[in-house]
């Protein structure tokens, strides 16, 4: 786990150095700061699961691209390549970034008119890097490489189209969550602060959207294209977790840096710029700090304040255990039975990452 928390916090580093050459310094690390300080994708960090990570090399992969779109860079094609790689590794679903990035290089050449010859070797150094990246760290590749992603293929549609998963709706349980889930999630799992940023940021575009810069805007519908695909996507599926809209916390913490750096630009007055960042840090305190110390270190629970109290909130989405209060219940039966007590469960997987097989048992069986 500390391994998996290191590198994710040397990718943000780079996601900061990425976005500062498409949105500048301060809305980079503004926008970084606001997603990755979430207390549901803090607390989704810390689990054993790739959600985390596969959102870090998918924004890392299209934000690349995107720099590589202004600035026509070589290091910015592969190092989005490379990502875009990273990504498919970590979860099948991130060979989405890798189509994507690819029709975008292609419309992007067409539509500019730009030199044939140089886009093909672009498109050319995108591929191989992606590709490379695959292999060279998937050894199953080398070997068998029809097999291996055909596996991948029809486990993929396996798990996600064909089964769905159980879940607590509006106070019913259901085994394929309909399309109004994942709205829930982002609506439950998001702080009063992304909010508060994501509402400036529309009223900044409505009434002054003149004034909102030319390549923000175009970034951001850029983005919007990437996420709504995938958005698409993981809600025809039928297995649904709230884990699965990770991805798009990255989108939402760049519109929530545009829209709060743009209401700093367009307040005028100082006490005017007083109430708002007084209004910011206490939608920070009470939607961020205060939660990120209540629920330690269980913060993936996280559902936002707005909605009342988590009992409330589990009556919209039923909140999933993941092994909350396993480490404990084990310390408690360690010190009341010894360390050799064998153990029954209806899902024994949480448990089996701190106690012996050997010792559990599933009780239906």
């Amino acid at each position: 786990k500390y391994s998996l928390v290191a590198v994710q916090l040397f990718l943000s580093i780079g996601l900061i150095l990425a976005l500062k050459a498409v949105l500048g310094f301060k809305k980079s690390i503004l926008a970084t700061s606001i997603f990755t300080f979430e207390p549901f994708f803090l607390g989704n960090s810390r689990l054993l699961h790739m959600d985390v990570l596969l959102t870090l090399f998918v924004i890392l992969s299209v934000t690349y691209a995107y720099k590589f779109y202004l600035r026509r860079s070589a290091t910015s094609v592969v190092l989005s390549g490379v990502f875009a790689g990273l990504a498919f590794l970590t979860k099948s679903v991130g060979i989405l970034s890798l189509g994507f990035i690819l029709t975008f290089l292609i419309v992007a050449t067409l539509r500019n008119g730009l030199n044939r010859k140089r886009s093909m070797m672009d498109l050319g150094a995108f591929l191989l890097s992606s590709v490379a990246t695959v292999f060279i760290l998937f050894p199953a590749l080398w070997i068998s490489p029809k097999f291996v992603l055909g596996d991948i293929y029809n486990e993929g549609l396996r798990i996600g189209t064909r089964r769905g998963h159980e879940q607590l709706v509006m106070g019913d349980t259901v085994d394929v969550a309909g399309p109004s889930f994942y709205p829930l999630v982002l609506a439950l799992k998001t702080s009063p602060l992304m909010w508060l940023g994501v509402g400036l940021f529309i009223y900044s575009m409505v009434k002054n959207g003149r004034k909102v810069q030319r390549v923000d805007k175009k970034f951001i519908l850029y983005l919007w294209i990437f996420y709504l695909i995938y958005f698409v996507g993981m809600t025809v599926a039928s297995k649904k977790l709230d884990r699965y809209m990770l991805p798009l916390f990255p989108l939402l913490g760049i519109i929530a840096s545009i829209g709060i750096t743009q209401a700093l630009t367009e307040v005028k007055g100082r006490y005017s710029k007083v109430a708002l960042y007084f209004s910011a840090l206490l939608v920070t305190g009470i939607g961020i700090l205060y939660p990120l110390i209540k629920l330690y270190p269980y913060y993936f629970t996280y559902t936002n304040p707005l909605f009342g109290s988590a009992e409330n909130a589990n009556k919209i989405i039923g909140q999933k255990p993941f092994g909350i209060g396993i480490p404990e219940l084990k310390n408690r039966l360690v010190a009341k039975y010894g360390k050799d007590v064998t153990l029954g469960f209806i899902d024994k997987k949480p448990m089996s990452m701190i106690y012996p097989n050997s010792k559990l048992f599933d009780i239906r069986e």
